[in-house]
């Protein structure tokens, strides 16, 4: 399955190890305890088969595939049964991966909007036009199925092509195109080895067969929705003054952990967390407007150890402060990352600024730092999003609180929010029901982003998050951490616990 995994390196998005959760940056992690299945997208009703013609398959993948909206490209499929869709880390191009989670792996298949430069073409020029480069190329690959179609009420195409690759093995490529627009495309591209080519053709022919425009008006209502009710929120909560009942003045204690291959447990760290009305100057950075830094507001204050090797021997320590003035008009962070391993030190920071509004100022942006002792450059990016519709970092780490604080029932919101792994201020999507035992609110850093599922109890403290990666957020309290880091030989002196 060596040409399966060499195209799996190529598509896979690798970086620092970011928890998304908790806004601040973590060291890399190995495979083993980061691994996991992600979160498709969300469901929505089957689809009327009767809309389809063309020569597909007649059976569908299995018939426990998973109906699967992707919002950002205005269209809903079956997801095929046993597999994954993880959208691309990019925001403003959508690009996703359907990757069966089989062992070893049967097939891929990317999903991509495609643009071509001329006025009009059709999915079967464009199927002519990549026969006519595959041809061209080294070692030429051999059509083995060339056939149009018609998706959903319009124009599509379907090639699948064969050639044996230096090792002797059968590299296997299917192509799905559909019509979008006069000159624009969605295209599945699956790759495959020849003894897996039944099983891909049947998930391609599924996901074609499935394949479903949503309306255009709904897409743009349901997004408008959400728009206002996180306006309605952040709004409310400036105005009534709520976010001083956010802060406890409280210590709490999590445990970070994943499974590993063979399904156990398996500790990455420690998380400690408090939240308290504080003076702008409790962040150690001076901003303009306020010299003394005693303006009022909520801070957030974390303090985490990651473990970069088993044993503990390596370890990357966070102190990460946050603060929002209590009108919501200004904010500030700092965040230090050291990493210890062998008696050296590597350190990383990263500065957050958004001053208030002033006359001279009247749109305000917020400037993001990072710098890196081991070089004398820094790297500044700067946004300018709304302030009404902007959800701040401190609010980000204490939602729970701020629902509790709104005393608010289910919703379903987005605002734009910064996210340190894209370095950008995506439209974040937050959705949320509330019952007894407290909140649950399902979290995508931007649209059709699988989810991080964090539960928060009637207090609105965080009780358990599950990232999309596989990592585990548990309330946990010293004594039992201590206990735990105890019992499996892990340091707990110094900086730890």
């Amino acid at each position: 399955m060596k040409y399966l995994r060499d195209m799996h390196l190529a598509i896979r998005y690798r970086g620092r190890l970011i928890l998304a959760a908790w806004i601040m940056v973590m060291p890399p992690i190995v495979d083993s305890w980061c691994g996991g299945a992600q979160e498709s997208a969300p469901q929505v009703p089957d689809a009327d088969q009767s809309k389809v013609d063309g020569v597909l398959s007649d059976d569908l993948t299995s018939p426990s595939a998973l109906r699967t909206r992707i919002e950002s490209l205005g269209f809903d499929i079956d997801l095929p049964a046993g597999t994954r869709l993880i959208r691309d880390a990019v925001v403003n191009r959508p690009g996703f991966t359907i990757l069966d989670e089989g062992t070893p792996p049967r097939f891929s298949i990317r999903i991509d909007p495609m643009a071509v430069d001329r006025l009009i073409s059709t999915p079967m020029e464009q199927v002519d036009q990549h026969v006519s480069l595959a041809a061209g190329a080294d070692g030429a690959w051999t059509v083995i199925r060339r056939d149009p179609l018609t998706v959903d009420g319009v124009d599509a195409a379907v090639l699948w092509t064969t050639r044996t690759l230096k090792d002797g093995t059968v590299g296997v490529m299917g192509w799905g195109v559909v019509q979008f627009g006069p000159s624009s495309f969605v295209v599945f591209t699956a790759t495959t080895i020849g003894a897996q080519m039944p099983a891909t053709e049947r998930a391609l022919d599924g996901l074609l067969k499935s394949f479903r425009f949503v309306d255009a008006k709904e897409l743009r209502e349901t997004s408008g929705r959400r728009l206002v009710a996180g306006e309605r929120l952040l709004v409310m909560i400036a105005s009534q003054h709520r976010l001083e009942s956010v802060a406890d003045h409280r210590v709490h204690w999590y445990r970070l952990w994943t499974l590993d291959r063979n399904g156990k447990q398996g500790e990455i760290g420690y998380l400690r967390t408090e939240s308290m009305v504080a003076p702008r100057s409790a962040v150690g950075i001076s901003a303009s407007g306020d010299r003394a830094g005693t303006r009022t507001g909520l801070l957030v204050h974390l303090q985490s150890r990651t473990l970069l090797s088993p044993d503990g021997k390596a370890v990357s320590d966070t102190d990460a402060k946050y603060w929002v003035a209590l009108d919501r008009s200004e904010e500030l962070w700092s965040i230090v990352v050291t990493d210890r391993a062998g008696g050296k030190l590597k350190s990383w920071g990263q500065s957050g600024v958004r001053p208030r509004v002033t006359s001279g100022e009247p749109f305000p942006s917020l400037v993001v730092s990072d710098s890196d002792s081991r070089t004398t450059a820094g790297d500044s990016h700067q946004w300018t999003p709304p302030v009404e519709r902007y959800l701040t970092q401190a609010e980000s780490l204490q939602l729970g609180r701020v629902l509790m604080a709104m005393e608010s029932a289910d919703g379903d919101a987005t605002w734009f929010c910064f996210d340190p792994r894209l370095k950008a201020v995506p439209l974040r999507r937050d959705s949320w029901t509330k019952s007894a035992a407290g909140w649950e609110v399902r979290t995508q850093a931007f649209i059709d982003a699988p989810p991080t599922v964090s539960r928060y109890g009637p207090d609105g403290h965080l009780l358990r998050r599950e990232e999309p990666g596989g990592v585990v957020t548990e309330a946990t309290t010293l004594e039992a951490l201590v206990a735990r880091w105890r019992s499996l030989g892990l340091p707990t002196g110094g900086t730890t616990p």
